[in-house]
């Protein structure tokens, strides 16, 4: 009677764990999707625009960038929590990300890279072109948001 009920237990914090993962992916997917929708709606057409561009322009688009990276990052970390013995490190959460295409990773990666350069090794002008390269395509933002949402509804 004891192993019934903590069983009965058990997967109820089971379900109520993996509902709450989906809730949080749902919140951080909504979350890139607002902030592609922003450097879309102020990313210059061209570099040069975006070179001699203000400081706030480039700012915003930065800080937008480094936010979807994050929310990418925490995002893996969630879906794959409890799936995947992976030690912290972003990288080796990346090697071991089997439901998300590898160009799409990359793409995820690449943005990383970016962010750190953009949080540590920031110099002003210094990463313009990656900035510019990153904000105006970002249709692998959307696949993104739709895999993982995918992934999130099928972990119910």
């Amino acid at each position: 009677m004891r192993s019934n009920l903590r069983n009965f237990l058990a997967r109820r914090v089971d379900k109520s764990k993996n509902r709450a993962a989906k809730n949080f992916v749902e919140v951080e997917c909504d979350s890139i999707t607002l902030y592609a929708q922003r450097v879309s709606e102020i990313i210059p057409k061209s570099e040069s625009d975006y070179r001699s561009s203000g400081f706030v322009l480039k700012s915003s688009v930065e800080r937008c960038l480094q936010l979807i990276s994050d929310k990418q990052i925490n995002i893996l970390y969630a879906l794959y929590s409890g799936t995947l013995r992976i030690n912290g490190d972003y990288e080796a959460l990346l090697r071991s990300s089997k439901f998300f295409d590898s160009a799409l990773l990359q793409k995820v990666k690449s943005r990383k890279s970016l962010r750190n350069n953009l949080v540590h090794n920031y110099v002003e002008g210094e990463f313009d072109s990656e900035v510019f390269e990153h904000a105006s395509d970002l249709s692998d933002v959307a696949e993104f948001v739709a895999r993982a949402k995918e992934l999130s509804d099928s972990r119910r």
